[in-house]
Formats: structure tokens, C-alpha cells, sequence
């Protein structure tokens, strides 16, 4: 994977692929390799781009994690686009990815094709429009980590949130080395819980999104990821909203035909 060494930090990146630059956000907990089940549907016929942000995969852990916003990881993005010399893409962002993938389009929309947000993590819009009881939701899985964290250990808090996220059993069918990779990145989880409670964005700012926009979420999801889904696909002006039938929170990794056919059909029928 290619590497950018910046103050003795690294940011790490996978590229494949030749065409028309495609780039996708993972998930919080997860790395650029989540979307390997899309690029295979994609065969090499964009240049994607797959970053591992702040704290993730081969990237290097935030300085100072009680720091981390979603605008550091949309500059780490900015940074990678500017390193391979990309003037223009189309962007797709899942959960916490999809919560920096607006970051960036707000920031430089003059680079944005057209955007994908999968069950976009944008907690500031529940609090700002008082959804208390989605809020509640969100806010009790992540101090469950912590809680869990503390008086457990990490392999206790990592079960509890990777289990709910996917389904129960999930951290049990991992590999140790798998489970330790989760482990080893219990800061970088802690930051992102940071940067999603402090993310800056408002609802009114979905106005200035002209981009064409397509927001999906699964159908056996949380009720936090249906609102905010939902808000975003709302509030951001021609936005197409989509629900996959079978499909939970991490649609990319179970379902990646749908998901890729759906990103061809959005950025293709533009």
C-alpha cells in the first residue's frame, strides 16, 4: 500500500485500478480493506482510492486522540488526493467515513463529482434536532465500550460493540489476529467517539450540497442509523434515498454486488 510520511506521522492508502478516480471512507474500527468485496465487483474499472484514516490500518494513531475532529480526517483525505494529483472524484463514505465524507464536501465542493453516504455517523444533527431517543441509542453503545473497557478490558469492549454492529457471534468467528488488530486500535476507537460527538456539521449546511447525492441504509439497522440516514437523504436538496431490504449497518462488507451496483448506477446516471 502507498504511504505519505508527514511529521513523523505515515498515512497509508491502497490504489487500484485505472479511470475515473473513485474514492471510498470505511467505517469506524475498520480500515481501507473493507471495501475489497466492492472492488472486486469493480474489477479495475476505476482508479479507486481506499485510505485508511486517523488511527486506522497502517495509518498512524492522532497525536492527540481527545483532538481528533472529522475535519483532520477529511485534511488527511485532501492530503492523499493532493499526493496522487486527483483535481476531481466521485466519493463514497460509509458510518464514520460518510460522517468525514461531508466534511470534505463542505470543505472543497469544487472537487466532489457526486457523493454515496451509507448510514452516514452524523450524531450532531440528532442533538441538534432533539431526536432524544435515537441520540440515547447512540450515546449508550459507546459508553457501553467505555464502560466495558474499564472493567473488563478491551477484548470485552470490543465484543459488545462489534457484536451489536454486526450480529451477535460476530467477535467470536474472528481470527486472533484479527481480534488483536481490533484491540491494538482501542485509542484510535476512543478518538473517533471524540470526533463524533464534536463534529461541527449543521443541518442547515446540507443545503449547500448540490452534489448528486445518494444515501442508503439497510433495512435491520440501528435506530440512530435510520434517522440519521434519513435526516441527511432529507436534507440535502435532490438527494435519492435508498433501503436495502436485507441488508444491516454493514451492507459494503455482506452485501458488495448491491452496494457496487448501486454506486455504478449513481455516479454512471449522473
Amino acid at each position: 500500500m502507498p504511504t505519505i510520511e508527514e511529521n513523523g506521522l505515515t498515512i497509508s492508502y491502497g490504489e487500484a485500478g485505472e479511470g475515473s478516480v473513485l474514492v471510498l471512507l470505511h467505517a469506524a474500527g475498520s480500515t481501507g480493506a473493507q471495501w475489497r468485496g466492492v472492488l472486486g465487483e469493480l474489477d479495475g474499472r476505476y482508479h479507486t482510492l481506499t485510505p485508511d484514516l486517523w488511527g486506522h490500518g497502517r495509518t498512524s494513531f492522532w497525536p492527540e486522540p481527545n483532538t481528533l475532529l472529522h475535519d483532520d480526517q477529511a485534511d488527511l483525505l485532501k492530503r492523499i488526493l493532493d499526493e496522487v494529483g486527483v483535481e476531481s472524484f466521485d466519493l463514497v463514505g460509509h458510518s464514520y467515513g460518510g460522517g468525514t465524507a461531508i466534511r470534505f464536501v463542505l470543505e472543497h465542493p469544487e472537487m466532489v463529482r457526486s457523493l454515496v453516504l451509507i448510514e452516514p455517523m452524523v450524531a450532531c444533527f440528532l442533538r441538534e434536532l432533539g431526536e432524544t431517543e435515537a441520540l440515547d441509542e447512540l450515546e449508550g453503545i459507546q459508553n457501553d465500550f467505555k464502560r466495558l473497557l474499564d472493567a473488563e478490558g478491551p477484548e470485552a469492549a470490543w465484543k459488545g460493540f462489534l457484536d451489536f454492529r454486526n450480529e451477535p457471534g460476530t467477535w467470536d468467528g474472528y481470527e486472533e489476529k484479527t481480534r488483536q488488530n481490533f484491540i491494538r486500535r482501542t485509542p484510535a476507537q476512543l478518538a473517533n467517539f471524540n470526533a463524533n460527538a464534536n463534529n461541527r456539521t449543521t443541518v442547515a449546511e446540507m443545503d449547500l450540497i448540490k452534489h448528486p447525492t445518494l444515501v442508503i441504509r439497510g433495512i435491520d439497522t440501528s435506530l440512530y442509523d435510520m434517522r440519521m440516514s434519513e435526516i441527511v437523504a432529507d436534507k440535502i436538496p435532490g438527494a435519492k434515498f435508498l433501503i436495502i431490504e436485507d441488508a444491516g449497518h454493514m451492507s459494503p462488507l455482506t452485501h458488495p454486488a448491491r452496494v457496487t451496483r448501486e454506486i455504478l448506477d449513481h455516479i454512471e446516471g449522473r
